[in-house]
């Protein structure tokens, strides 16, 4: 006789039920009501059932073993298919554990993958440890489970040091060692979580740590270029004025600066930035007339009005 799985309908929640009738034949007394009535409770406080579906007839099939994940069932032989794609989509709807190295790992784990034979399925990080299974230090599947992400927090940390602390790192090469990585994966991790590269990261941290030294001390600019970790008073010069578009000793003067000149850069498209200056004609807090740029702008104690000429 075949079976139908039937899934019902709670409030924030699906449960899967086996009923052992065939689809074509299924009436609504044949199903267990009072077991439905009691999970019911169980998963809700109101309107504990709303509608049932039938979603699949399953004919008596040995190779068709179904595993409960969640709030879905999957076959063995689909979990299996998508391990082996590496799919991380699939990441936390089971975890794959591989009986000839002992450990458990994500759908996604890019370790080499096992044999049919020598894999087992498992709902959760739990239930393959406690099949004697340990986590895998490739995919790390628990921290997955809990919601942490390793990668991530290894780089932000990485990242949160460079910009303390620029001149603890001479170059590039520098970052990448200190975050245990390869280079193709340092570069790729800090593509994905900060959309740089670790040399433009370096520099940038630089830049801010001799900002931050300009407007705070008076000490030479040699020497606070040097603590930022610039090897030259010329590179530190050339960087910071692409940068912020000032040489740094025009940069110290802005803390009782009233004006300021910005150098913008070569081919710089100042039509573009017309257009976007007069974009609203009926603004009454900003308007282009002719060169001269008018804003009002309220700061933390303060309002001014800013004007721009170009």
């Amino acid at each position: 006789m075949g079976s139908t799985i039937v899934m019902f309908i709670f409030p924030k929640r699906f449960v899967f039920m086996c009923v052992q009738r065939p689809h074509s034949s299924l009436r609504s007394e044949d199903l267990p009501w009072e077991e439905i009535r009691s999970v019911g409770r169980q998963v809700s406080d109101e309107n504990w059932i709303s509608s049932f579906k039938l979603l699949r007839n399953l004919q008596n099939d040995t190779t068709r073993r179904l595993r409960y994940n969640g709030d879905m069932r999957i076959s063995d032989t689909k979990m299996y298919e998508r391990f082996v794609a590496g799919d991380p989509e699939w990441n936390g709807k089971f975890f794959t554990g591989v009986l000839t190295t002992g450990i458990y790992c994500l759908p996604s784990c890019k370790a080499r993958k096992p044999k049919r034979e020598n894999v087992r399925f498992f709902p959760t990080c739990e239930a393959a440890r406690s099949a004697g299974l340990r986590a895998c230090k490739k995919c790390h599947p628990d921290d997955f489970a809990r919601g942490a992400d390793p990668l991530l927090e290894t780089i932000e940390a990485l990242v949160a040091e460079v910009r303390s602390h620029p001149a603890s790192f001479k170059d590039a090469r520098a970052i990448v060692h200190r975050s245990g990585f390869g280079v193709t994966r340092a570069f790729e991790l800090f593509r994905q979580h900060f959309h740089t590269t670790p040399a433009d990261l370096l520099l940038r941290a630089r830049i801010e740590a001799t900002k931050r030294q300009l407007l705070s001390s008076e000490a030479p600019l040699t020497t606070i270029a040097y603590d930022a970790g610039f090897e030259s008073h010329s590179t530190f010069h050339e960087n910071f004025r692409r940068f912020t578009g000032l040489t740094p000793a025009a940069f110290r003067t802005l803390d009782g600066a009233t004006s300021f000149t910005i150098a913008l850069p070569e081919n710089y498209p100042l039509a573009y930035l017309r257009r976007a200056f007069s974009r609203d004609i009926h603004s009454v807090t900003e308007r282009l007339v002719g060169n001269t740029y008018t804003a009002a702008v309220q700061l933390p104690g303060c309002r001014l009005v800013l004007y721009s000429a170009t």
